[in-house]
């Protein structure tokens, strides 16, 4: 009888113990669950922080301390693979400008240090008997409230032993304690892997914070300086077209906003100061922001003026060719009337050596002759060229072609030659108006129609070389209007356009 109650009472005991220890493991198991949460917590805030960091990843110290963080993760993939855990462990590597090679030599070593072997056997009793009594003592129903049927399928640590202990399906309080001890590890291990996780992210968190600061302030720097730039340039376009814009308040506004944006650029700024230094950077865009608003409303009112100004240029251009070419239509009739008149005067052709002349017949200089463009070698007296140009003009408008010359002015000696070839036809040499450029021989159809049209330029056909004459020579016409020149006409000046000044 009292070994049966010796029996009972030491099975009750046994029973007590196993009860307590795998309410003891299955706190270890929420403990390993919640160090399980906090690294892949603490996993996700170092992923925002290398994503953070990746826009200073060229900087020395972010590439080091990059690559402790990368190491940090790695040892606690591995902490967690150790112990059965599943975690979700992002990809902390950054884009660097040099590839580095990552292993735990350094940081990961560490951590892997102080990583338990999950080695629990039954010899750890004793051990598991101290934990007695610390460990806390559940109840059936709260074990069953704390651990229902889903966390028994997707237990924290895959191990079949540790598994079976929090089931509850376990004889012996040894191996519960075991597996207790084992989470408690495995819980140490990962709250490890997590602090070092933390440490290692703060460490790229303030390393990135500086390289981001360095940028910052020397972006700052590189902004201000073309700030001032930006506002002396635009405000030397603005005094450019200060007397070119329709509204003369966009040059103002121009000039107020160059001011503001030069002494925003030149205020100092506490470059210790994340925060002040972003406060320039973006007062500065907002400074520049303005300037160019301000530029863009003056390029468009100088746009308007020069479009209006060029509208007005052209409308007196059209003023003055009308008043130039009325000009030019008056002095052709006065010079056509003088013509006119030396030719009802002159029918027998020129005489004498003309007014103004200081050279002998035959012997003019280059500088008294003036060449003919539709004619080759042609020269003449330039009052005479003048006036034989003018006609060919209206040759040409009429037939298309140009007047066909086969002599003109002729010096002395070519007289003597001429008259040695045509005897009692040519003039003596010395007597000839070829002699001073006033006659030409030319062409039959060109002949005819000078001889048409010929007084209204101031050649005429001399009566003795008409049929009927003493000598007919239907070829040769000769000027009798010298003096008469050039047209006075004040020549054509016409306004240029203009074009916009704040082109580049």
């Amino acid at each position: 009888m009292f070994f049966t109650a010796g029996v009972t009472a030491g099975a009750v005991y046994d029973e007590d113990r196993v009860t307590r220890a795998v309410a003891h493991a299955r706190a270890m198991a929420d403990e390993v669950e919640a160090s399980r949460v906090r690294l892949e917590g603490s996993l996700a805030r170092a992923e925002a922080v290398a994503a953070d960091a990746a826009t200073v990843a060229a900087s020395g110290e972010v590439v080091d301390a990059s690559v402790a963080l990368a190491t940090s993760a790695d040892a606690a993939a591995r902490a967690a693979e150790l112990h059965q855990v599943a975690v979700e462990t992002p990809s902390l590597a950054l884009e660097l400008p040099v590839p580095l090679a990552v292993d735990g030599s350094a940081t990961g070593a560490s951590v892997l240090a102080g990583l338990h072997e999950p080695t629990a056997t039954s010899s750890d009793s004793s051990s598991a008997d101290e934990q007695t009594a610390d460990a806390p003592v559940e109840t059936e129903a709260a074990m069953a409230a704390g651990h229902d049927e889903a966390d028994l399928d997707a237990p924290v640590v895959d191990d079949d032993a540790v598994v079976q202990v929090l089931s509850g399906d376990v004889a012996s309080p040894d191996e519960a304690y075991a597996a207790a001890e084992r989470l408690e590890r495995a819980a140490a291990d990962l709250e490890s892997a997590a602090r070092e996780i933390d440490d290692t992210a703060d460490r790229l968190a303030e390393a990135a914070a500086g390289a981001t600061l360095e940028r910052d302030v020397a972006t700052l720097a590189e902004a201000q300086a073309h700030a001032e730039s930006l506002a002396a340039d635009m405000s030397d376009d603005a005094n450019l077209v200060a007397e070119r814009v329709l509204d003369g308040a966009a040059v103002e506004a121009v000039l107020d906003a160059a001011t503001a944006l030069g002494s925003v650029a030149a205020t100092e700024v506490d470059v210790e100061d994340p925060d002040a230094v972003a406060r320039g950077r973006e007062t500065l865009s907002d400074a520049t922001r303005t300037l160019e608003d301000a530029y863009a409303v003056m390029e468009d009112s100088h746009a308007g003026w020069v479009s209006a100004e060029n509208a007005r240029r052209a409308e007196e251009n059209a003023a003055r060719r009308d008043t130039h070419e009325r000009a030019v239509a008056a002095a052709v009739d006065e010079r056509t009337a003088r013509y006119l008149a030396a030719v009802a005067q002159h029918q027998a052709g020129w005489s004498g050596q003309p007014a103004g002349m200081s050279y002998a017949n035959g012997r003019l200089p280059a500088a008294a002759l003036c060449p003919l463009p539709f004619a080759a070698s042609a020269q003449l007296s330039c009052d005479a060229a003048t006036a034989l140009i003018a006609a060919d003009d209206a040759y040409h408008a009429e037939t298309g072609g140009h007047l066909v010359v086969l002599s003109s002015y002729r010096s002395y000696a070519a007289q003597v030659s001429t008259r040695a070839a045509r005897a009692g036809l040519a003039a003596a040499p010395g007597t000839s108006n070829h002699g001073w450029g006033m006659a030409v021989d030319l062409d039959a159809a060109s002949s005819a129609w000078l001889r048409a049209n010929g007084a209204d330029f101031g050649w005429v056909h001399p009566t003795w070389a008409r049929v009927g004459g003493s000598k007919p020579e239907a070829w040769h016409l000769e000027f009798v209007a010298p003096g008469v020149g050039q047209l006075e006409v004040e020549p054509l000046e016409l306004l240029e356009p203009v074009d916009s000044l704040l082109d580049d």
